[in-house]
């Protein structure tokens, strides 16, 4: 049976943005984590730990510019529907 009565999506988005938002907030702590847990190891004497240490870190930097990235692509996007008009959370950055 069709669904006569379509959610607002423009709210459905908003909150799903909001959830994701927190979400990114956790990964950000989980990757500082982990990034230290990496550096810890490249003074390691195993040079086969070391290089994996160094790989950990590399992957972690690539994630948390992307994850940076994503936060600023939502703020800017909360900006403008606020510009136009249309009613968004509070706006805030992952940081």
């Amino acid at each position: 049976m069709a669904n006569h009565n379509p959610p607002d999506l423009i709210t459905a988005r908003m909150a799903k943005a909001e959830r994701r938002r927190m979400a990114l907030s956790e990964m950000a702590e989980r990757l500082s984590r982990a990034s230290d847990i990496a550096e810890d190891l490249l003074t390691h004497e195993n040079p086969e730990l070391r290089l994996k240490a160094i790989h950990a870190l590399n992957q972690c930097t690539n994630t948390a510019v992307k994850l940076y990235e994503v936060g600023e692509l939502e703020y800017r996007l909360e900006l403008i529907l606020e510009h136009v008009g249309i009613p968004t959370n509070t706006v805030s950055r992952v940081a």
